[in-house]
């Protein structure tokens, strides 16, 4: 009603997980790729290849320190932790 296309899915502790066509990712304050644990999202094809590249490409070259599947907080965001946010695929 105010303008928003596609959101982010959270669960009952304010994780957020995913969006309706996309996972999501988030590079923290550490310059790790961080990616919501598969638990509780699908597993897409476009995070599995960026997962991969980032592992390759970027790790190496001393773009992104590293990937952690973990849980992101919507407080994450608001206090610092997290620096971007990114929708993946769809």
């Amino acid at each position: 009603s105010k303008g928003g296309y596609l959101g982010i899915i959270s669960d009952k502790n304010n994780n957020l997980l995913e969006s309706p066509i996309s996972n999501i990712a988030f590079i923290n304050k550490d310059l790790e790729l961080v990616v919501p644990s598969f638990e509780n999202t699908l597993k897409g094809t476009t995070i599995t290849k960026i997962m991969d590249y980032v592992e390759k490409e970027l790790i190496p070259n001393n773009i992104i320190s590293g990937i952690s599947r973990k849980e992101t907080n919507i407080d994450d965001i608001f206090n610092g932790r997290i620096i971007e946010a990114f929708f993946v695929g769809g």
